[in-house]
């Protein structure tokens, strides 16, 4: 993982290959509003997590839903540089 304080890469413990193309590493930037809402169409609070990582690394949800249990929970912490504690989405992981 690196961070520049601008995006955050992780690179994934289990590639994954998605259309046809094998995924090794994701770059997350800092939630926008836009992000935080997107959430709201997604019911329960693991889909609400994987619908904001989908919007910070500029994914798809289909693709997100590939991503090992590993790597989601290993991501959602990478990340919690990223999150204000007052705004994180019910489902988060405790660990943001």
């Amino acid at each position: 993982m690196s961070n520049n304080g601008k995006t955050i890469t992780f690179t994934l413990s289990d590639p994954v290959d998605f259309n046809g193309v094998v995924v090794t590493d994701l770059t997350f930037r800092p939630p926008t509003t836009g992000d935080l809402v997107s959430c709201d169409a997604f019911d329960g609070p693991n889909a609400k997590s994987m619908a904001l990582l989908a919007g910070m690394a500029d994914v798809t949800i289909p693709f997100m839903k590939k991503v090992s249990l590993v790597d989601f929970v290993a991501m959602t912490e990478a990340v919690a540089p990223f999150m204000p504690a007052a705004l994180v989405p019910d489902g988060l992981t405790s660990s943001l």
